[in-house]
């Protein structure tokens, strides 16, 4: 099994004092060179590669505090834009649609609710997730940056979940939340983007001309 980073930032905020500080377990110990040997848990739904998601809308993550929350689903917003696989609804654009509503939509999980903020969006796909963990362990002198993330994409016609990601890491070296964060879900996105086209998951959806992606990186027309 290859050794990865366990990664990622949420992005310009929160110190590490946002968490409590705990004690690392023995268990939880890196390894001497810093990596952790251990990959993250992703589900990819062979619907995935017979249907075409190309609106998606990301909703506020559930997290210790509404800003975890937002900045850790900014984050995965930011690293999915990258990989050209949907067309992201704005922030702004679904305050718009929804209006007051918009408000009690943070941290919602459940996929009844999800699936009516999809159809009001017109997406085909809305994307939840938690945050059962953000803060620091002590270690030694240094604290190190713990950080937990959960997320899963709902289909919007039928409420079965498209793909799931699900991991837990702990720094190898001080750092800040923010930035552990990010990396942590940069390392997501990528695992997730490599298995949804094992998954035959291919379509590309925000390229200009359709095309499909191949398994070896590169991309060819559908035509």
């Amino acid at each position: 099994m290859s050794r990865i980073w366990r990664i990622a930032a949420a992005g310009l905020f929160l110190a590490a004092s946002c968490g409590s500080s705990q004690k690392v377990d023995r268990g939880e110990m890196l390894m001497p060179d810093g990596y952790k040997d251990v990959k993250a848990t992703i589900f990819v739904s062979p619907v995935a590669g017979q249907r075409i998601y190309q609106k998606v809308a990301v909703l506020p993550f559930k997290a210790p505090t509404d800003l975890i929350g937002s900045s850790i689903s900014d984050l995965f917003a930011t690293a999915l834009l990258k990989t050209n696989k949907y067309n992201l609804v704005e922030r702004s654009q679904m305050e718009q649609v929804l209006g007051e509503q918009a408000l009690g939509l943070k941290g919602v999980t459940e996929s009844a609710v999800a699936i009516r903020v999809g159809k009001m969006l017109g997406v085909q796909g809305v994307i939840v997730g938690t945050v059962p963990e953000y803060g620091s362990k002590a270690s030694g002198a240094s604290e190190l940056s713990a950080i937990g993330i959960n997320a899963r994409m709902i289909d919007v016609s039928d409420g079965g979940v498209v793909w799931s990601v699900s991991d837990s890491a702990i720094s190898p070296s001080p750092i800040g939340l923010s930035a552990f964060a990010k990396r942590m879900v940069d390392n997501l996105v990528s695992q997730l983007f490599q298995e949804a086209l094992k998954a035959g998951d291919t379509v590309a959806a925000n390229l200009p001309v359709p095309q499909i992606a191949s398994s070896r990186g590169g991309v060819r027309s559908v035509f």
